[in-house]
This record gives C-alpha cells, structure tokens and sequence, in this order.
C-alpha cells in the first residue's frame, strides 16, 4: 500500500498542507474517510492548510459544505484554513458568497485582477465564453446544430457549430476566477476531459499576454485540465511554492507568534497526488516572511500514481527528493477512457491519503503546537 522511501524525514508534525482536487475528492466528491480523520486530527490541535488552483466557489460547493455535515466541524474553524486560485484567494472556513472571499494583498492591484487596459477580455475571447452562450433546457435534447459541453464546475452550455470557434475552441473560459485566468478543457456530461497536446494553445495565449505587455507580470501554467494565466508579483509566479508560503505564514499568525517560522516549517508535511504539487516541499515567500524565511524543504506523501512524477531531466525532477512516504494501493479494474480499453488502475487519492493518515498516527507522528 506504501513505501517508506526515507525514515529519517518522518518526524511529528503539527500542519499539513493538503492539494483537494484528486486528493482528499474524486470526481469532486469528498471522500468522507479523510474528511473525519481531517477533523480529529483538528480537535487534537494538527492544523490544515488546503490549497487548489480551482476557484473559491468550487471549495465552497464541494469541500466545505460537505465537511460541515461532519460531526464537531464547527469546534475546528481555526483549524483549517483553505485557498483558492492557488493561494490568492482565502476562503472562510464556512459557506460564503464568492464577494466575502478576500484577495491576498499582493494580488489586489495586480493587471490580472483590476483587468488592466481589457487584458482580462481579451484572453476570455480566445476560447468559448460562458458569458456568450445559453444554456441548456432542462429535460430537452440540444437543437441539432448546438453540442452540449460542460465546465470544471459541471455547469452546461450550448456551443453552436455554425458559428466561427475561437482559437482556443478545446478549451471554456473560466468565470469563477477573479486573481488567475483559466483557459478549461471542455468536459463532458461525467466531468471528462480529452488528451490532447495543450502546447500550441499555450503559445496562442502567450502571444496575446505579449501583445498585451505583460509578459513580465504574467506567465501560463499547463495543468492537465487547463492553461492557466497566473500573476507574477515582485519576479515570483504564484503556484503552489508560493501558496505554501502564505499557508505557513497563516500558522505562524494563529499561532500569535508562540512558534517561529523554522519551527512551522519543521513540522509542516505536505499531502498531494500530482507533478504541481511537489511545489508545495520548496515554500517561497514572497510577503513578510521572504527576509526571514529558512532554507527548509517540506516533506511530502505522494498519493498519486509513479507516471504522475517527473522524469528524469524534467522539470521538478529535483523535488522527487522531498517525497517521504509514496503510496498506491491495490486498485481495480477501471475503463480508460481516452484509449476505450479497460485495465488495472492502481489506488490513489484519498482511499490511499487515510491510510497514510492511520499510519502516522499509529506511530505517534502528529502532535499539537500547543
């Protein structure tokens, strides 16, 4: 089920910073076994961090308030703390409207965000835009000359064939960001997407952000399930280096200032299931911490399968280094559905994440700041 890959990295750790998507849901649905070890390990004082690149609405509809069903979930509010759009967004560990999700600071003013001179319209025309089409009649069939696609957050809309497609025609424009730009695979009615080479897409946006002059504040991030335009404050992309930055500078202001950033930072173990989310083991600071910050690699548990790594000579191949605990379990027949064949898929996500989390609690590795 998993593999030690390096003893002397395990020690007691009081955080964690967890990727949602894939991670703790699948299919966007929250895994209940990880969500009620999530939530003792709260009452018992160990700290959540949750970051996403998805949008605050998304975390809101499908992480918080199926974890306010749980039992106790409202003695951990301060427990747990969860961050949209890859740590731009900070999202009240309670429903909110999208309009009560601050921005971080560092990306107010941001081109991005204030939509400097159109560049926010501008990248919106380049795929299909939500705000230009109709959606769909509950319980009829699409006209023949329309197809039925569907968004990240399983919103339907009509495309009409007839019509010119925009240059980026495999991909929806996100409305639910407000800090980053998302270019979204088209999905079907079970939340698919296709496999396709997303590289001339990402050189037709990159053009348009050139034109545009912003091609020193803003850069493109390929996911497997988009391109994403993320803003670049003080020379730093804001990924999930960055996101796991702020989510510790977070602690360390619950925390009143009783624990030091190095001492944060030491016991802090990051939780995730693909190629972005080993940034999460080189935190950089961008914000108060960025003088004072240590040179502290973050620890990581790997829940997502070997070919999810990077090769050799890739890009992260470095932070492979930082993986402590990789782990798959057994797995099950499943239907491919990119090649139509059917094969054995091992475990991943949050089946294989509670098994961890039993793991290191039954060796006593999670303990209290307090």
């Amino acid at each position: 089920m998993h593999e030690i890959l390096d003893w002397a990295k395990l020690r007691h750790f009081s955080h964690i910073i967890w990727d949602i998507d894939g991670t703790i849901t699948e299919n966007d649905k929250l895994s209940g076994e990880a969500t009620i070890k999530i939530i003792n390990l709260a009452l018992q004082g160990v700290y959540h961090s949750f970051i996403t690149g998805r949008d605050g609405q998304w975390i809101v509809d499908n992480v918080i308030k199926p974890m306010a069903k749980f039992f106790h979930f409202g003695l951990v509010h301060d427990k747990l703390a969860f961050f949209a759009e890859v740590g731009c967004v900070l999202v009240p560990s309670y429903p909110v409207a999208a309009s009560e999700m601050p921005l971080h600071p560092a990306v107010g003013e941001h081109p991005l965000c204030t939509n400097k001179d159109g560049i926010r319209d501008k990248l919106r025309e380049l795929a299909y835009d939500p705000a230009t089409l109709m959606k769909p009649k509950k319980g009829h069939r699409a006209p023949s000359n329309r197809d039925i696609v569907y968004d990240a957050n399983g919103v339907a809309y009509l495309v009409d064939r007839s019509k010119p497609s925009p240059k980026c025609y495999q991909y929806i424009w996100s409305p639910y960001k407000i800090a980053f730009g998302t270019l979204e695979k088209i999905r079907d009615e079970k939340g698919k997407t296709k496999t396709f080479d997303q590289q001339p897409f990402d050189e037709i946006i990159t053009t348009e952000i050139k034109k545009a002059g912003l091609a020193d504040s803003v850069r493109t991030e390929i996911v497997s399930t988009a391109v994403n335009i993320v803003p670049v404050v003080n020379r730093v992309s804001l990924g999930k280096s960055w996101a796991a930055g702020i989510a510790i500078e977070n602690i360390v202001d619950k925390l009143h200032g009783s624990f030091a950033l190095d001492e944060v930072l030491r016991r802090t173990v990051a939780i995730g299931d693909g190629l972005a989310d080993l940034d999460f083991t080189q935190p950089t600071f961008s914000g108060k911490g960025a003088k004072k910050s240590p040179r502290h690699n973050i620890p990581m548990i790997f829940v997502g399968q070997q070919s999810d790594l990077p090769r050799k000579g890739q890009h992260r191949e470095k932070l492979v280094k930082n993986i402590i605990i990789q782990a798959t379990g057994l797995g099950e027949l499943q239907f491919k559905y990119t090649d139509d064949v059917i094969q054995l898929t091992p475990a991943t996500g949050p089946r294989v994440a509670s098994v961890i989390l039993d793991f290191l609690k039954n060796w006593d590795y999670f303990d209290s700041f307090e």
